[in-house]
């Protein structure tokens, strides 16, 4: 067995299941919760378990046990350093960890160097401390935070230069000094991101992909994908945007949906320019519902026809046999 799931256990159950554990030499992947009834003995089981390295754990998911806490995370770092550098993902999510447990699970992060995803939302604590102190992550997944925690977090990513994926969606409260403290981390060079994910931000705007394009610029040959989706972005930011993808030589997936195109007929005119560059690689352009018309899609027809291998256009009502005639010609 490589993969085992415990869930709705009580303490004795849990405790049992996880003795049985030891022989399990060839396990990969552990995932407990939620709703396991579980106290101190039970978690003293689990770091025993771990600490043992009988289980070279890629994969450790401890999700919705708000039993672990600051005290159950202390209880549970020896263990992580029994797995060492094998694990690749651990998720802690909705664990009701504040700032003592975060500092107790850095601590054991220093010997995990494989790590490569790490999952803490839902808890309560300052998220900037664990990011800076751990540089071997390559993955962040960052949503729904305020203005303040945003920014700092942004701050705390100078250190990550091994990371490779950075999705910010849905922060809705974040300002333009945010904004600016992104771009500031994306023009450094630190993180030569290979994905980044910003969608369902709506005050970015024209406004924000202005302030951002300096910020991707910055990232370079190294990105292969961009996704824009949902962020208010107007004529004016799509002009911002492809002056900045014109070092983005390796950009192969680039997603706008959702945004407002309808007259936008000069920027994607500039955006077919780009595309017709004999270094500029893109192969799959998401424009859905970006209220394109029969104008605009003139102005990128001949770009977009003749170098990309996949469009998405649909649905954009506005869009006849007329545009679409472009296209094929």
């Amino acid at each position: 067995i490589r993969n085992i799931n415990i869930r709705d256990l009580n303490n004795d159950g849990f405790t049992s299941m996880i003795r049985g554990l030891h022989s399990f030499s060839q396990l990969e992947g552990l995932t407990i919760g939620p709703r396991n009834n579980v106290d101190p003995d039970g978690r003293s089981e689990l770091r025993t378990l771990l600490e043992s390295g009988v289980c070279k754990l890629k994969r450790l998911c401890l999700c919705w046990n708000n039993y672990i806490g600051n005290e159950g995370m202390g209880v549970l770092s020896n263990g992580l350093i029994g797995i060492g550098s094998s694990l690749k993902y651990l998720s802690l999510s909705h664990n009701s960890i504040g700032n003592e447990g975060l500092s107790s699970l850095v601590d054991a992060l220093q010997t995990c160097t494989g790590l490569e995803t790490l999952h803490l939302s839902g808890n309560g604590f300052s998220f900037s401390e664990g990011i800076a102190r751990n540089q071997s992550i390559r993955n962040i997944n960052i949503r729904n935070l305020n203005n303040d925690t945003f920014t700092s977090i942004m701050r705390a990513l100078h250190s990550a230069s091994q990371l490779e994926e950075l999705d910010i969606s849905n922060s809705s409260n974040v300002d333009p000094d945010g904004w600016s403290e992104l771009r500031t981390l994306l023009e450094s060079g630190v993180c030569k991101l290979k994905r980044l994910k910003l969608c369902g931000n709506n005050y970015i705007g024209n406004e924000g992909m202005g302030v951002l394009s300096n910020g991707l610029i910055g990232i370079g040959s190294s990105l292969k994908y961009l996704s824009l989706s949902d962020n208010s972005i107007g004529n004016e930011g799509l002009s911002s945007l492809v002056d900045a993808l014109q070092t983005c030589t390796g950009l192969e997936t680039l997603h706008l949906s959702g945004n407002d195109f309808s007259s936008a007929a000069a920027g994607l005119g500039s955006l077919s320019t780009l595309l017709q560059r004999y270094e500029v690689n893109l192969k799959h352009l998401d424009l859905s519902s970006c209220r394109i018309n029969d104008e605009g899609l003139r102005a990128l027809s001949q770009g977009a026809a003749n170098h990309c291998e996949e469009i998405d256009l649909f649905p954009n009502e506005s869009i006849t046999s007329t545009g679409l005639s472009y296209l094929s010609n």
